[in-house]
């Protein structure tokens, strides 16, 4: 695995979106699409999302990892014959 893939994909999993100019200044990477399908083949079991955005008529894409953590927890439950005890 390339030291700048990796680097890209620590960002990309610390909730950062990326478009090529920031990977480009950040990473030094010139082929942001490339390093993005080496980490969907290679790395992660969650796929890279993809949003084109526009701005004055021209698109470009940014890429993130969606949020795997539910934004509300699910309600823990007991299992049968566990009683809950209050405090």
């Amino acid at each position: 695995m390339k030291p700048q893939t990796l680097a890209i994909y620590n960002a990309l999993k610390q909730g950062q979106s990326l478009t090529s100019l920031m990977a480009l200044r950040q990473f030094g990477c010139s082929r942001l699409a490339s390093r993005i399908n080496e980490i969907n083949h290679e790395i992660s079991p969650e796929r890279v999302k993809v949003n084109y955005l526009t701005e004055n008529g021209k698109r470009f894409a940014e890429y993130s990892i969606p949020d795997t953590i539910p934004s509300t927890p699910a309600p823990l439950t007991l299992p049968s014959g566990v009683m809950a005890m209050n405090f």
